[in-house]
C-alpha cells in the first residue's frame, strides 16, 4: 500500500509541477479523469504500461516514479530560448593557440563560433557552417599536436545533430509534459504541435539510418577516448560521455527516463570531482527548468 501511495503522490506533484490537469494527463494517457484521481489517491494501481507512459510523459526513469519522491518538486516553468542562449556551455567549443594556427581548425572554428552566435540570437541562418566545421575538423585531427581539440568539437557538432534528427522528432511524436507547457507560451511551437509537418520524422530517420551507422558508432567512441586520454581536456571527455546518456544518444536498448538518470548521475559525479563542463550544465539545467 505505501508504495502504491508513493506512487500516486509523484503522479500528483509531476502533473501539477508541469500544470496540467487530470483531464489533459488522462487525454495523454487515453483514460477518464476518474481513472487518474484513482491513481494519485492511491485507490487504484495503473498497469506496468501505464507507468511507463507516464514516466516517458514527464520525462523521467519508471523507477523514479515508482520509488522516488517528487512531493516537493514545486511547479517547473522552462525558458523556451534557455538551449539556445547557453549552446556554448552545452557544447563547450575547445581551442588552443597551437591548434589555431592550424588553418583547418581555424576555418572550422571560425565558422563554429558564428554558427553558435546565430544560434544564442535563435536564428539557424549559418546551419551550413555545420558541413564546414566538420569537414575542416576532420583534416585537423591528421595533425597529432591538436587532434584533441578537433575530436572534442567534432562530438560536440554531432551530438548537436543527433539531437535534432533524433530527439526532435521524438518530441514532436509523444509531446511530453515539458513541451506542452513551452507550447502554452510560444506560438510556433503551439502551431508545430497542431500542424505538424509529417515528412519531417520520416525525413530525419531518413537521415539518420545513413549517417548514424556502426561505423559512425565506432569513431565516435575512438574521438571520445582520444579526448579522455589528454591530460588538458579529459574532463571534457567524461562530460561528453555523461551527455551521452543524458540526452538517450545511446543505443542500448533502454528508456529515455533510465538513460537520463544514468547521464544525471554520472554528470554529478563529475562535479563531485570538480569538473567544470558538467558543473555549468547542470547549473544550466536548474536555471533554465525553475
Amino acid at each position: 500500500m505505501e508504495d502504491i501511495n508513493r506512487l500516486g503522490d509523484n503522479i500528483r506533484s509531476l502533473r501539477k509541477a508541469y500544470g496540467e490537469t487530470q483531464e489533459q494527463l488522462g487525454e495523454v494517457l487515453g483514460i477518464e479523469k476518474n481513472t487518474v484521481s484513482s491513481y494519485e489517491k492511491g485507490s487504484r494501481e495503473p498497469s506496468k504500461e501505464t507507468i511507463h507512459a507516464i514516466a516517458k510523459h514527464y520525462m523521467v526513469s519508471t523507477e523514479e516514479l515508482l520509488h522516488g519522491d517528487y512531493t516537493s518538486i514545486g511547479k517547473i516553468q522552462f525558458d523556451k530560448d534557455a538551449f539556445w542562449k547557453n549552446i556554448d556551455i552545452i557544447l563547450p567549443i575547445a581551442s588552443s593557440e597551437k591548434a589555431l594556427k592550424n588553418p583547418h581548425f581555424s576555418k572550422a572554428y571560425e565558422a563554429h563560433v558564428g554558427f553558435f552566435d546565430e544560434l544564442r540570437r535563435v536564428s539557424f541562418d549559418k546551419i551550413d557552417n555545420v558541413d564546414i566545421c566538420l569537414d575542416e575538423y576532420s583534416e585537423a585531427l591528421e595533425d597529432d599536436e591538436i587532434e584533441v581539440e578537433a575530436a572534442a568539437n567534432i562530438i560536440g557538432l554531432w551530438y548537436f545533430l543527433l539531437v535534432g534528427l533524433k530527439i526532435t522528432p521524438a518530441v514532436m511524436r509523444d509531446l511530453p509534459a515539458a513541451m506542452r507547457q513551452l507550447s502554452k507560451s510560444d506560438d510556433k511551437i503551439q502551431k508545430m504541435i497542431e500542424n505538424p509537418d509529417p515528412s519531417f520524422q520520416t525525413e530525419a530517420e531518413e537521415i539518420l539510418m545513413e549517417i548514424n551507422d556502426d561505423e559512425t558508432e565506432e569513431m565516435v567512441s575512438e574521438l571520445l577516448t582520444t579526448i579522455k586520454r589528454s591530460g588538458e581536456w579529459s574532463d571534457l571527455g567524461d562530460y561528453y560521455l555523461a551527455l551521452k546518456f543524458a540526452w538517450n544518444l545511446v543505443d542500448n536498448g533502454l528508456d529515455w527516463g533510465f538513460n537520463q538518470r544514468i547521464g544525471t548521475e554520472m554528470l554529478n559525479a563529475f562535479v563531485s570531482v570538480n569538473n567544470i563542463y558538467a558543473a555549468r550544465y547542470l547549473k544550466f539545467c536548474s536555471d533554465s527548468a525553475s
